[in-house]
């Protein structure tokens, strides 16, 4: 009887320990619309807009969101989340994340720790993550899902770690993707403002280019002037 008694006693041992580290789909990366990204994702965004507070004397006139977005499948389990992200590449600007409670703003390689927060099951929850810059080039982030506990007195203990994905930010020269893109040229351009009228030549703010290309195809860029 004692031997069935301890054996009953080890199983369950086992089991509380697998369903506390079965943490890591809890909380999932998605986009706007709630669609999971996998784990192992590498996202390009080269969109941009333009940042209502910034100047081109501080190098952030111009945003390229991540358009990441976090959801939980088990709000009623309590845990926490927070993000450790690693910048390999910043060629200007800064970083900045919003999540999930505070704001971190990074202008250097390296890898860094988001606070600490939880998520309302259902929700979708803006990451508010972005590459401010006020020139061409690039920013490489991979960001890594973690998951927390909460221990007392501020402090908490992870539990698991859940996927992680890559974004490459872009700002590229219009004219110079367009004249190298697979050896396609730009036979016209049309311009347009935010509204959709069109305009006879770039105007100072964001405008929108509809170029003609040599194989009869169309590119539409957004254009900071």
């Amino acid at each position: 009887m004692k031997k069935i008694f301890a054996l009953c006693l080890v199983l369950f041992a086992g089991t509380s320990v697998f369903a506390q580290e079965d943490v890591t789909n809890i909380f999932q990366f998605c986009d706007a619309d709630g669609n999971v990204i996998e784990n192992g994702s590498v996202l390009t965004r080269d969109e941009i807009e333009e940042y209502p507070f910034g100047s081109v004397d501080f190098d952030n006139s111009v945003i390229v969101p991540s358009g990441l977005y976090m959801k939980t499948t088990d709000a009623d389990a309590g845990y926490y989340v927070g993000i450790s992200y690693t910048i390999s590449e910043i060629s200007r600007g800064s970083h900045q994340i919003c999540f999930p409670i505070t704001c971190i703003s990074e202008r250097t390689a390296g890898t860094y720790d988001t606070s600490k927060g939880q998520i309302a099951e259902g929700a979708l929850s803006d990451m508010q993550t972005e590459w401010l810059t006020g020139g061409y080039g690039t920013c490489t982030v991979t960001y890594t899902i973690h998951v927390y506990e909460y221990a007392s007195l501020g402090r908490y203990n992870e539990v698991g770690e859940g996927s992680t994905i890559t974004v490459n930010y872009v700002y590229a020269d219009p004219a110079g993707i367009e004249s190298t893109e697979a050896g396609k040229t730009v036979v016209s351009s049309k311009y347009y403002d935010l509204n959709g009228c069109e305009i006879s030549e770039p105007v100072k703010g964001l405008y929108i280019q509809k170029s003609k290309l040599s194989d009869g195809t169309y590119k539409t860029t957004k254009i900071l002037k």
